[in-house]
């Protein structure tokens, strides 16, 4: 069997967000988080929020990648990069208006406290161990 390390687009994503469910599927943080929702529109809810970060990945310096079966053509794992980047001016207003006007949202039933505490944490272990400016790091790994 065969794989291939191909760059992920916008139309990967409902696949992404499969295996994402699968790869996660017994955590308990992530169970308790989603425990209440309905799963497919937690489902819909996570395509839209990775499309978005497709569509915004030049303001935020991130970067996708899948892993393709050769002989099958099947997204069986995928990866979302971050890299050190610089903006412009006028990247740096486009991206404080798409933060605004795309702050989370979250489906009836989540957990919203438990959210924002594990990506809190998420983020302050990042900050003490990630220099951000310089180093390239895996935000995301999804088998």
């Amino acid at each position: 069997m065969s794989f291939r390390l191909l760059p992920a687009d916008i139309s990967d994503v409902p696949a992404m967000v499969r295996i994402s469910k699968a790869a996660f599927n017994d955590d308990p943080i992530v169970g308790r988080i989603w425990r209440d929702c309905d799963k497919e529109v937690q489902f819909e809810h996570d395509v839209r929020v990775y499309e978005k970060h497709m569509r915004n990945r030049a303001l935020t310096g991130e970067v996708f990648t899948k892993v393709v079966e050769e002989e099958t053509g099947k997204l069986v794992a995928w990866a979302r990069w971050k890299y050190p980047y610089t903006l412009t001016p006028e990247q740096k207003r486009e991206k404080e208006v798409i933060i605004e006007r795309d702050k989370p949202q979250y489906p009836e039933g989540t957990n919203v406290r438990l959210i924002h505490e594990f990506l809190g944490r998420l983020d302050d272990l990042r900050s003490k161990y990630v220099d951000e400016e310089k180093e390239y790091y895996p935000s995301t790994y999804d088998v």
